[in-house]
């Protein structure tokens, strides 16, 4: 065997060796996707929630906003984020209030009650949650 079949022979097993640790990494990529992909996270639901447009007649009116916050999940919700948007009859928006809950526990309940002031009159609340699932 010669110098040049050799070193060919060489470079055909490094090739190879190179190929089956990218496949192994790909497979583990590949599973580690898989596994954290189907965790169970934390799942917020709204429970009883509840608003009333208040107008005092010395201050600002506001909204008081009350109800519960429910992790359906096993997994804890983290940094929870409660953002409320208050619209008039016209579908103007006339505010926009983040809350910052914390974290939720799975399968835990987290009650809300918070007022929010504003201009104008309050016909319709739009409430979103979010949060960075713990484990992703």
């Amino acid at each position: 065997m010669t110098d040049k079949e050799k070193e060919k022979k060489l470079m055909l097993k490094k090739v190879k060796i190179g190929i089956a640790i990218a496949v192994v990494i790909l497979i583990l990529a590949v599973a580690v996707f898989v596994y954290f992909g189907f965790q169970n996270k934390g799942e917020l639901n709204f429970v009883n929630f509840k608003w009333t447009d208040n107008h005092p007649l010395f201050s600002s009116p506001y909204v008081h906003l009350e109800g519960t916050i429910f992790n359906s999940g096993s997994s804890t919700a983290g940094n929870v984020q409660l953002v409320i948007r208050i619209y008039n009859s016209q579908g103007t928006l006339l505010k926009t209030e983040t809350m910052n809950i914390g974290d939720i526990e799975g399968k835990t309940y987290k009650n809300i009650s918070i007022d929010v002031q504003y201009s104008g009159d309050a016909d319709k609340i739009e409430t979103e949650l979010g949060y960075r699932p713990y484990g992703s």
